[in-house]
């Protein structure tokens, strides 16, 4: 089997093909070797080569499980948020925002960039900026001590929202 990956996005091109990879490698027991190079036949790949690359991707990736930041804990794999010793409990799209922006943290993520990831690009342009505005408002009321003058999700105006480290 030859996956193809067609993105419209070359600059995040890259972006894509990690994720990808860093998904299929974490899934214990799949039959799957992996091969980036466009230029050299499968065939060249050695076992042992794979096994070395899937052990440093696996270790890679199990670093950035669960983040804290003062005093939020969130673990992207259990999908569970703690704010100090509570456990708040988000919804399926509250989770799936709050988990893009803090894998991108301090970056400015476009609304475009939410509908893409999190609504896995099925959103009516129209009603879509009103979702996630709810999803923001929601997420900030559950892990801002004031969420009115928010610390760590944070408007980026004319562009979106950014997830605050500082």
């Amino acid at each position: 089997m030859i996956i193809k990956i067609v993105c419209d996005d070359a600059s995040r091109y890259n972006e894509y093909v990690e994720k990808i990879v860093n998904h299929c490698l974490s899934i214990k027991e799949l039959p799957l070797k992996l091969v980036l190079s466009l230029d050299e036949p499968v065939e060249d790949f050695s076992v042992k080569e794979e096994i070395q690359l899937k052990g440093a991707m696996s270790c890679a990736k199990e670093e950035y499980n669960i983040i804290e930041i003062d005093h939020l804990k969130i673990d992207l794999q259990g999908r569970r948020v703690w704010k100090g010793e509570t456990e708040l409990i988000f919804t399926k799209k509250e989770f799936n925002v709050l988990a893009l922006l803090v894998k991108n943290a301090n970056k400015a993520l476009t609304k475009e960039d939410f509908y893409r990831e999190a609504w896995g690009g099925f959103v009516n342009k129209s009603s879509g900026n009103a979702l996630l505005c709810v999803q923001i408002k929601r997420i900030r009321e559950k892990i801002e001590k004031d969420y009115r003058n928010p610390k760590y999700l944070k408007t980026v105006r004319g562009v979106g929202y950014r997830f605050s480290t500082s």
